[in-house]
């Protein structure tokens, strides 16, 4: 409903507003209307002369009062029943990726049983799941329920894990929407890759640098990570190391359909390239 009329005339309010940015205007009848004891909005009607409506025209705006808060209020709980649904979706996809991550740690375990350090290995499980519960975290607090976040601040956010105070680390990434149900996904490959490179890069570098690179183009987002470490093998076989990141990196890599590319000759540089449709937020549109 709406609280009554209120009036406000050019000749007693000529410093109001409205009456400053519209020339024509000599009355304004504004209405607010409310749903339960909060305020919905406030309709103005504004007249080039001056009048007083009658009780039959506020009748009719009444009514049409009524339909806006009923309008309102529907839109309200459509956004709030599509939130519900996205909160779904984002939790059993987050439950299916922490099932990928503990069968590649079981994979590993029965691989590699005399080698295992399982005090160490279930650490670096807890860890990767809490950096899920992380993300899962950062994407409920976006308050306009967008539906997206932004990709340079899920590298911010996952950054933010790691002491990097000891390492220069570079960032060329474009202020990119990735949308949720890839989010996840994404910050998780980035993850690994820049837990790898703590772990296993800059043994003996005095001065560890890290370059995170990102571009779109109108086919593919991609993502290239560099150190300037020690490198890798030159033996090294993406597709056949059996190490449990590598392992996430690949199955995640292939849930987006995209492409991994390492390249340890000169330090390390890892290329992600993941096609746009999916992943970005214009591309869902």
């Amino acid at each position: 409903g709406y609280d009554g009329p209120q009036y406000f005339f050019r000749k007693d309010f000529a410093d109001q507003h409205c009456f400053e940015t519209d020339n024509d205007a000599e009355t304004v009848i504004c209405m607010r209307f409310t749903a339960g004891n909060n305020m919905v909005g406030v309709t103005a009607i504004i007249y080039d002369r001056y009048y007083v409506a009658s009780e039959k025209q506020f009748l009719i705006l009444n009514t049409f009062c009524n339909e806006l808060v009923l309008l309102t209020e529907t839109a309200h709980l459509l956004k709030q029943s599509m939130l519900l649904r996205e909160s779904h979706h984002r939790i059993k996809n987050n439950l299916q990726i922490i099932v990928g991550i503990i069968y590649n740690q079981k994979r590993y375990f029965q691989k590699n049983p005399q080698e295992v350090d399982y005090i160490a290995e279930l650490d670096s499980l807890i860890a990767r799941i809490k950096n899920i519960s992380m993300i899962h975290d950062m994407l409920t607090r976006d308050p306009s329920g967008s539906g997206f976040v932004s990709l340079s601040s899920l590298i911010r956010e996952v950054l933010h894990l790691f002491n990097t105070d000891n390492v220069e680390i570079k960032q060329n990434v474009q202020n990119v929407p990735i949308v949720y149900k890839s989010a996840t996904s994404l910050a998780m490959i980035f993850n690994e890759v820049i837990s790898n490179i703590f772990k296993h890069a800059f043994i003996g570098i005095e001065s560890p640098q890290i370059n995170i690179h990102c571009t779109v183009s109108d086919q593919e987002l991609a993502l290239e990570i560099t150190d300037n470490g020690r490198g890798l093998p030159a033996d090294f076989d993406i597709e056949q190391s059996n190490g449990v990141g590598m392992s996430i990196i690949r199955s995640l890599v292939k849930g987006l359909r995209g492409h991994l590319q390492v390249d340890g000759s000169h330090g390390t540089i890892v290329t992600i390239r993941v096609p746009n449709e999916n992943l970005l937020m214009n591309s869902v549109l």
